[in-house]
């Protein structure tokens, strides 16, 4: 059974033969779409962090047979924050108003405030040697990789929910190769 939306895991897999350390920014409910569980299941340790509050219970439940941190936070590459978090049990919740425009005739949001934490206070708190770092946060991935890249000197794989943005995560990642990409995602490997 694979865990991941499209390819992913099968690379993923395929580059790592020992456990190892994982940090996953937009874990959802740490099953449905995941980069990590399978990882985790293989002996690894994670951070997962996630926004939702409702989802945040799910993956709670999910993650109870494997050795996690969970954070339920909503990360930033900066400044602290009150924001509207557009808040669904669909894999699309937001705080980017035009991920929400793009998918409010499809998903059911409840707009609530969340404050955010950045980049440095998480990092902080759970340091940055990590293997494999997963980013999806539904219009910020790009955003949070571009703050995170510089920070974390030791990961030998990014995967990046690039929003279109693909050649904006090439031009970061000069000199790393390109392991696979969908129109979702892109993976990194060094």
């Amino acid at each position: 059974m694979s865990y991941s939306q499209n390819d992913e895991e099968r690379i993923i897999l395929q580059y790592f033969d020992s456990p190892g350390r994982l940090l996953d920014i937009g874990a959802y409910d740490g099953r449905t779409f995941s980069n990590s569980l399978a990882l985790l299941e293989r002996g690894w340790h994670g951070v997962l962090v996630e926004a939702s509050p409702r989802v945040f219970t799910h993956l709670m439940t999910n993650t109870a047979h494997v050795s996690v941190d969970l954070v339920n936070a909503c990360i930033v590459p900066d400044e602290l924050d009150l924001v509207t978090f557009y808040d669904n049990m669909g894999a699309v919740a937001t705080m980017n108003d035009a991920n929400h425009e793009r998918w409010k005739e499809r998903a059911e949001f409840i707009p609530i405030t969340l404050m955010t934490t950045n980049v440095s206070r998480l990092l902080k708190r759970f340091g940055t040697s990590y293997d494999m770092v997963n980013i999806d946060v539904e219009g910020g991935s790009v955003d949070l990789f571009e703050a995170l890249v510089p920070r974390m000197p030791e990961v030998r794989m990014w995967i990046v929910e690039h929003d279109g943005m693909m050649d904006r995560c090439k031009q970061l990642m000069q000199g790393w190769d390109v392991a696979y990409s969908n129109g979702e995602n892109i993976i990194f490997t060094r």
